[in-house]
């Protein structure tokens, strides 16, 4: 950051401006594009409908294309449609399915997000959660808590499929 303006060095708006912009702060009372407050409740996020069929064919084909080794997770986002998004939900969520094949290892990582899976068919399938191994079986809800070292694999005989 560097020095500490004095206020005296601040006579006009134009002034107070430049230091407003040099510390990263912007003034509520200037006109903008976009309003601080909005009359009514706005999103750029949309109901939208993702049908798992075509999702699932879809990673059915990516089960062929990818390989763990080059992705840490074989796994469709679930974007919601609008410009400029590229991979939210909604505004706090991203949701996924996700393919494990049998005999797949995907590697440990960990993020600040809490991470919640629904094992849609996962026979063979499991988690690794900061060393601890757990079973993620059909219809299980697995949660992780963020920041924890946390891995997938399959021992199974068909692909796992987790959303």
């Amino acid at each position: 950051m560097g020095q500490v303006a004095p206020k005296s060095s601040m006579k006009t708006l134009d002034d107070l401006y430049v230091e407003a912009e040099r510390l990263d702060v912007t003034p509520g009372w200037v006109s903008r594009d976009q309003p601080l407050f909005w009359k009514e409740p706005r999103s750029s996020y949309r109901p939208h409908h993702w049908s798992y069929q075509d999702v699932k064919n879809a990673l059915a084909a990516a089960g062929d294309l990818i390989d763990v080794a080059h992705a840490e997770r074989r796994n469709l986002i679930l974007r919601n449609p609008f410009p400029g998004n590229n991979f939210a939900t909604t505004k706090t969520l991203v949701c996924a399915y996700q393919m494990i094949l049998p005999g797949e290892v995907a590697p440990s990582h960990r993020h600040s997000a809490h991470a919640l899976r629904v094992i849609i068919d996962g026979k063979g399938s499991y988690s690794i959660v900061n060393g601890t191994k757990m079973a993620m079986e059909s219809g299980d809800v697995v949660l992780t808590p963020g920041t924890h070292w946390h891995g997938h694999g399959h021992e199974g005989d068909e692909p796992a499929l987790l959303a």
